[in-house]
């Protein structure tokens, strides 16, 4: 999998990621001023960064009209810089770089996202028989509620919650990222295929019970999309169903920690262009099948925080309200992953047929990424 990581701060955002480091060392860097350049110290491990959005910091500078004395010297910006890694490290003394603790969290849960997505398009739609029958002249179709999840580690957006003093210690690092849709599937005409379709809107907080066992989280998602599958064995007295198929499925939605000083959010949306081979075996009521599909996934993640810093380390400073107004101290910064990937999977399960009401219970593996879904249904067939 290749992905490409991206951040921007705003202003001069070697402040947010000043690392806490009990002795901090420092290096000479040179900065214009809005009157002139001066030469102050910086935490050594923040230089990349500063060079990095050097030009930001100094437009910054200049828009405000912030003049060398003000940058300099202990009760200057340069005191300041360095009182944070001291602010950070009281506040947060478990916590070893802020940087890393943030931005870089965000970017490893950008790469959990990347992987979990495709999973969750994987093991929706499934259907026990291989193939359902024809529609004429045998009206086979079937609808209802698939629901379903994929394990998924949240421990990299723990600590960046933590490192902007939002409390998840009651959220377990390891959860189901869920997909609940509305499923349709319809046999063929003439020819031994079917086609379903699914489609479902969700959103964490309109469910009370949800959002109460993931508090400060939330997420919220929108999908849509189908298969096709055509019948090379139609399976009859002692006889399996084998097919072969194709599919494509589209996501869309968000996940968020937040509470009243501070949030970080991220948006994503994946594709997921779908082959699959299944086989089934009717034993009186029991239909057992497996598959393998493989998946190829484009996934894009886009990802922001906002924080108030001035709330977050309890000051009244007027160095901190002044920083933040001037961007000095930045409140927004943001960043993205992007991921294109092959998924091969297997999958498994066993169906209930009871006259017009049908049942399915499935299980998937992602070889590649390891993530482990499952996923039961409930529907109206016939």
């Amino acid at each position: 999998m290749i992905f490409k990581k991206a951040f921007t701060v705003i202003g001069a955002s070697i402040l947010f990621a000043a690392a806490a480091f009990s002795q901090t060392a420092t290096i000479p860097f040179t900065i214009q001023a809005a009157d002139g350049p001066v030469t102050i110290n910086i935490p050594t491990d923040l230089a990349p960064l500063i060079n990095q959005n050097k030009a930001q910091i100094e437009q910054a500078l200049k828009n405000n009209n912030i003049t060398a004395s003000k940058i300099e010297g202990n009760s200057g910006y340069e005191g300041q810089i360095l009182k944070v890694y001291d602010d950070y490290k009281t506040k947060f003394p478990e916590l070893t770089s802020p940087f890393e603790d943030t931005v870089g969290n965000l970017n490893n849960f950008c790469d959990d996202l990347v992987d979990v997505i495709p999973n969750t398009q994987g093991i929706q739609n499934i259907y026990a028989d291989a193939w359902i029958g024809k529609l004429i002249p045998s009206a086979h179709f079937g609808a209802g509620i698939n629901a379903g999840a994929s394990s998924i580690d949240v421990s990299a957006l723990k600590k960046t919650a933590q490192a902007m003093d939002i409390d998840t210690k009651d959220i377990p690092d390891t959860l189901g990222f869920p997909t609940i849709t509305a499923d349709l599937r319809i046999g063929g005409i003439l020819l031994p295929f079917d086609i379903g379709v699914a489609v479902m809107k969700f959103d964490s907080s309109k469910a009370s019970a949800v959002e109460k066992a993931i508090d400060p989280m939330n997420f919220d998602y929108c999908v849509f999309g189908g298969d096709f599958r055509y019948a090379l064995l139609k399976g009859g007295m002692f006889k399996p169903k084998v097919s072969i198929g194709a599919g494509y499925y589209y996501t869309k939605g968000s996940v968020g920690v937040s509470n009243d000083q501070a949030s970080a959010s991220l948006n994503f949306t994946s594709e997921a262009y779908i082959l699959e081979a299944q086989a089934s075996y009717k034993l009186l009521f029991l239909i057992p099948f497996v598959g393998t599909k493989l998946l190829y996934s484009k996934t894009n993640v886009d990802w922001s925080v906002d924080a108030r810093w001035d709330q977050i380390f309890e000051s009244s400073a007027s160095s901190y309200a002044e920083m933040l107004s001037t961007g000095f101290l930045p409140s927004h910064f943001s960043g993205e992953s992007n991921g294109t990937a092959l998924h091969p999977q297997v999958f498994g399960g066993v169906g209930f047929d009871f006259l017009i009401m049908s049942a399915t219970v499935c299980a998937s593996y992602d070889i590649k990424t390891k993530v482990i879904s499952g996923a039961a249904s409930a529907r109206i067939s016939w």
